[in-house]
């Protein structure tokens, strides 16, 4: 009997699904640069639905639906989410092979690994008390002799993004687990605690 939309049963679905793009995404990955648009005609509609409070992802599949194909329609929305066009371009490029790996019908899978890897997050620039605090948890990454790969990819998106204390927060969560007895980690930790105790982190709107 098929799960119901929401199910326990349609999630692992969902989430299996998206293991599997994932693995063929990065076993076909070549990192091949796509050629840069001369122009991004479905910015404008991408800004203006982002605008109207809709997210990323429902954005993403409403430009399919007007017919835009789906690296235009990623590169939009990137781009309408604040991205250069360069940038926006040259970072769907670590996605090589995406849509080919998909079944017809499985875009949403796709925008949903394009969401998880923060492929839509705008890097940002940070004032001085976020740089201080961006160097201490570097300096904790360089205290440690590695980092799982999953965790690295989104502590790079976090870090890249300016979420500094969702970075923070994972990073004492590894060291608890990992490094609970290295010095040269912990204090840089309490180091950059004390700065990230009254900043932000920045959030976008993903559904």
């Amino acid at each position: 009997m098929p799960g119901r939309p929401g199910s326990p049963r349609t999630e692992y679905r969902r989430g299996a699904r998206y293991r599997r793009h994932e693995s063929a995404i990065y076993a076909r990955q070549s990192h091949v640069m796509l050629s840069e648009p001369a122009d991004t005609p479905w910015a404008e509609p991408a800004g203006r639905r982002l605008a109207e409070g809709n997210g990323v992802r429902a954005v993403f599949l409403s430009l399919l639906r007007d017919g835009a194909e789906p690296d235009a329609a990623a590169i939009a929305v990137c781009v309408a989410a604040g991205s250069g066009r360069k940038e926006a371009v040259d970072r769907l490029g670590q996605f090589s092979g995406l849509w080919e790996a998909l079944q017809p019908g499985e875009e949403a899978d796709g925008v949903d690994l394009l969401i998880a890897h923060g492929y839509f997050e705008p890097d940002v620039a940070l004032d001085d008390r976020q740089q201080a605090a961006l160097a201490h948890l570097h300096a904790a990454l360089q205290a440690v002799p590695g980092v799982p790969s999953g965790a690295a990819a989104s502590l790079s998106t976090q870090l890249r993004t300016g979420r500094l204390v969702e970075a923070r927060q994972q990073l004492e969560r590894l060291g608890g687990q990992r490094w609970s007895d290295n010095t040269r980690f912990w204090t840089a930790m309490r180091q950059a605690d004390e700065i990230l105790g009254s900043l932000p982190d920045r959030t976008l709107p993903t559904e």
